[in-house]
């Protein structure tokens, strides 16, 4: 994941491990954070639910090129965000 990061999407990512899972900072100033324990990657969507939990994103290891490009919109979303008022992604309908 990390290698399809940095070569794919060019997005600096450092991987930490330990206690059965690793978890991967994608970004010079950690923005999204990704755990995975071996069979499934994990991250915060930086949506809540209506109680307030955070919602998750996740995805199996067999494909960490797909789990690799959600990971980097995510990415590009906080980054426009961190940009200013104005930079924010936007979906267009139709």
């Amino acid at each position: 994941m990390r290698v399809e990061l940095t070569e794919g999407h060019g997005i600096t990512a450092r991987v930490h491990e330990g206690y059965g899972i690793a978890m991967l900072w994608a970004g010079p100033t950690a923005e999204v954070v990704v755990w995975t324990d071996g069979q499934w990657f994990r991250w915060w969507t930086g949506r809540l639910t209506r109680t307030g939990g955070k919602v998750y994103a996740s995805g199996t290891c067999d494909n960490p090129a797909t789990i690799a490009r959600r990971v980097s919109l995510r990415y590009t979303d906080l980054s426009a965000k961190q940009a200013g008022p104005g930079n924010e992604l936007r979906t267009v309908a139709g």
